[in-house]
């Protein structure tokens, strides 16, 4: 038991080598494009294990995540007739699909800067950007600030209360994974039922 315990102390362990701001930088730039991997991960246990560091890491994680989101606007504005229209023009979703470009002409800055604030799929906002080709610069300067905050406050709540937050993380993971256990189980057991029916 207590394997996404361990397997956060792992991450701990590796927040403190040499290399690590590099793969910080690196999940940032592939987590805007394309990942699912929250950079969070990483950048709190960094700077718990290197607090003088942690205005460093912010950086490092903005200016990683903002290239990505550049990569992400660029696969959405050069691959939408290779990709997505197919796919838009498949579901019948071309109708939708202008609407949400009417969005992002509008309010585009805004839809941006709070995806980058907070926890959701920032990727697909930065594609969707690109799609919609919504004007360059406010999608850069959206991006920067977004995620310029998140990242400050993840490093300023790491660094001062990092100890304290890093125990509950962990009891908490602890939890999550029995009720991931819990849950798989069941799905088992469900899968067996409805099959034999």
């Amino acid at each position: 038991m207590a394997l996404i315990s361990k397997f956060y102390t792992q991450v701990v362990k590796w927040a403190g080598h040499r290399h690590a701001p590099y793969y910080l930088t690196g999940i940032c730039i592939a987590e805007s494009a394309v990942l699912p991997f929250p950079p969070e991960i990483l950048l709190a246990p960094m700077t718990i294990a290197n607090p003088r560091s942690s205005v460093r890491f912010a950086f490092l994680a903005t200016f990683g995540s903002v290239l990505g989101a550049i990569l992400g606007y660029l696969i959405g504005d050069f691959a939408y007739e290779l990709i997505a229209e197919p796919v838009i023009n498949y579901f019948g979703l071309s109708a939708h699909f202008e609407e949400i470009a009417i969005l992002f002409k509008e309010y585009g800055i805004w839809i941006i800067f709070v995806a980058a604030l907070i926890p959701l799929p920032f990727k697909i906002c930065t594609i969707t950007a690109g799609m919609t080709q919504m004007a360059f610069p406010p999608f850069v300067l959206a991006a920067f600030l977004g995620r310029g905050l998140r990242f400050n406050l993840v490093t300023l709540l790491s660094r001062y209360g990092g100890k304290i937050i890093e125990e509950k993380i962990i009891k908490f993971l602890d939890k999550i994974e029995l009720l991931l256990l819990g849950l798989l189980i069941l799905a088992v057991l469900l899968y067996f039922f409805w099959g034999s029916v």
